[in-house]
This record gives C-alpha cells, structure tokens and sequence, in this order.
C-alpha cells in the first residue's frame, strides 16, 4: 500500500508541476522555450502512470 500511494502522489505531483510550469512560461510569452522544454518532458503521463499503478498493485 505505501508503494502504491508513494508512486500515485510522485507521479501526479510531478505532472501537475510540469503542467504548471509550463502555463507560467507560456503566458510569460517564452513559447519558444516551452517547445523545446517540451521535447523532453513526458508528453503523456498517463501510460507511465498506469504503468506504474499496476506495478504498484503487483507488490502489494
């Protein structure tokens, strides 16, 4: 169970950080620099994290 919440609160933390991080830079007028962050930034989280999710469930 501590893997499980431990992974889903990283994960989703992480994602709503870049996400955010992103919104700032892009209303700044810096969308030059958020294309090129974006290359290597996780495009779509959701896969990993049910990844991870499941990996997680396995453990317990």
């Amino acid at each position: 169970m501590d893997a499980f919440m431990t992974s889903t609160f990283t994960i989703t933390g992480t994602a709503h950080m870049v996400n955010v991080i992103f919104r700032c830079l892009q209303t700044s007028g810096r969308e030059k620099l958020v294309a090129c962050l974006g290359r290597y930034a996780i495009i779509d989280y959701w896969p990993a994290y049910f990844r991870v999710m499941s990996v997680a469930l396995l453990w317990l």
